[in-house]
């Protein structure tokens, strides 16, 4: 994959987060292969828990240089395909710091591994994935396994401003990536046909609005609940990657029992991309 600068690229500073098990060492393929494509800089992170080990007290200096030592590690490889990439070191619990240095550092993407593959163990109260689903205003790309090039994008449209947001992030990856487009919409059980002219004709105007080229999309529309479509669809057509809103912070109590972003992420064999409405 060749790396390009472009002012247009949907991505300018990523962050991917490493706990350096094998499901990390995906993610970190997967931001290498998209700061490679859109020219952007990328950080690798790792959080010192220190909590996770309260036998060593309150001194960490061994486990910081351990961790240290195995984050350069990981640069190292990286930098051979990211020449200009680098590692940062933080120390506390990992959701925070890492939504933290996102914020701070003005990332526009961070990148992490859903450790479960069984859909229950991959959005846990407390995970690192929930957190920065959570409560980060960047994008958060949530890997499950190894991934593929980004040729086939899933973006569920539901007509809100965090959909907006997605379908617009969407339509910039597919110009990126080379990739074709599908919009999917959910009118829930009991629409009529007239319904689904409708949500058909609607979804026509939201990809003319992201200037997506009629020749570079699908839609679909269908009649069961929305995060039912979503994962439906995916499964059946084998998307690369799937991109969907969240409403964030204020929606904590629906984030964690069940909404749509969190079922999409949690079932989901592809990557999911989840945006935040500003």
């Amino acid at each position: 994959m060749t790396q390009i600068a472009s002012p247009s690229a949907p991505f300018h500073r990523l962050a991917v987060a490493t706990d350096f098990a094998v499901t990390s060492a995906e993610a970190v393929k997967v931001a290498v292969a998209i700061a490679m494509r859109c020219g952007a800089e990328l950080t690798v992170v790792n959080v010192v828990e220190p909590a996770a080990y309260p036998q060593i007290g309150p001194d960490t200096a061994a486990l910081k240089g351990v961790a240290q030592g195995a984050l350069d590690a990981v640069v190292t490889r990286v930098n051979d395909e990211v020449p200009a990439a680098r590692g940062v070191l933080l120390v506390g619990a990992p959701g925070e710091e890492l939504v933290s240095y996102a914020e701070q550092s003005d990332v526009d993407l961070v990148v992490c591994a859903t450790h479960g593959r069984k859909s229950a163990e991959r959005w846990l109260l407390g995970s690192v994935a929930e957190k920065l689903v959570r409560s980060c205003h960047a994008p958060v790309l949530t890997v499950h396994g190894a991934a593929r090039p980004f040729r086939r994008l899933l973006v569920a449209a539901d007509f809100s401003p965090s959909s907006e947001r997605a379908v617009l992030l969407a339509a910039r990856m597919a110009t990126t990536f080379g990739a074709r487009l599908t919009l999917v919409h959910a009118l829930g059980t009991g629409a009529d046909d007239d319904a689904l002219r409708n949500a058909r004709a609607r979804l026509e105007e939201v990809a003319s609005a992201a200037s997506i080229p009629r020749t570079s999309y699908d839609v679909v529309v269908g009649r069961g609940s929305a995060a039912s479509e979503v994962i439906c669809e995916e499964a059946a057509k084998d998307y690369d990657l799937v991109i969907i809103g969240t409403h964030g912070r204020s929606a904590l109590s629906t984030l964690l029992l069940g909404s749509v972003a969190a079922k999409v992420v949690r079932t989901c064999e592809a990557p999911v991309l989840t945006a935040r409405s500003r």
